[in-house]
């Protein structure tokens, strides 16, 4: 179920950065007819919206960098315990980074924030957005740990055998 809600917000980042395509494309068509369009605060929100949307299928599927010199050279069994003590040590650390997202988010819309550029959006939109990829992540963190420390007790369990 958790692979299904990463793969969603996935093409919700997909779907942002399609967005920016489409502004930049608006914009470079008004222009040709003398008009200016304000398209790079939406842009700004859609690619931080699009970045925090895709964090957690990105760690799911391996795709943040990582720098394995001394990982690597470790036993397997370390390796293994290393991963899921770094994973839960970062849902540790995103998680009381989303707390605080979540609620800032919270009070951008219980107070009626809007942005302060040409075009007053109303902050709670992106916070929301940026909230809901930062909690997702958390998740996608502590479901690696948990499984880092199931496939563990598998291979245990099958060495028992």
């Amino acid at each position: 179920m958790l692979n299904r809600i990463y793969e969603i917000a996935m093409v919700g980042a997909a779907l942002l950065l399609a967005t920016i395509g489409i502004l930049v494309t608006v914009q470079i068509t008004l222009r040709l007819f003398g008009y200016v369009f304000p398209y790079a605060e939406l842009a700004q929100y859609a690619m931080s919206g699009a970045i925090f949307l895709a964090l957690a299928q990105t760690l799911r599927t391996g795709g943040h960098i990582q720098v394995t010199l001394v990982i690597e050279r470790l036993p397997e069994s370390v390796r293994r315990h290393l991963d899921r003590v770094l994973c839960a040590f970062g849902a540790l650390i995103i998680g009381y980074a989303s707390y605080f997202v979540v609620l800032n988010c919270w009070e951008s819309f219980k107070f009626g924030r809007v942005a302060t550029g040409m075009i007053a959006l109303p902050l709670w939109i992106p916070q929301g957005v940026m909230s809901l990829g930062m909690v997702l992540f958390t998740v996608s963190l502590l479901e690696r740990a948990i499984l880092a420390n199931r496939d563990e007790k598998d291979q245990s369990a099958e060495g028992a055998v």
